[in-house]
């Protein structure tokens, strides 16, 4: 029962990222912005979703998650 809650968490977690990071796309699309600063900007927000969706899955699951 536990890998099945460690795979939603994934799934979840992982959903939540590539949305973020998708949005981000098409927001940054029209603005002249340098490569870097784009990869900065999507690792900056992909990691920060994720650790929101991993605890908002927790409050929701009612239980840590290592």
């Amino acid at each position: 029962m536990n890998h099945i809650k460690d795979g939603m968490h994934m799934l979840v977690v992982s959903l939540t990222t590539f949305v973020s990071v998708y949005l981000l796309v098409v927001m940054t699309a029209s603005i002249e912005m340098s490569f870097m600063w784009r990869w900065f900007l999507f690792f900056v927000v992909g990691g920060s979703s994720a650790g929101i969706a991993s605890f908002f899955y927790e409050l929701l699951s009612g239980e840590s998650v290592d």
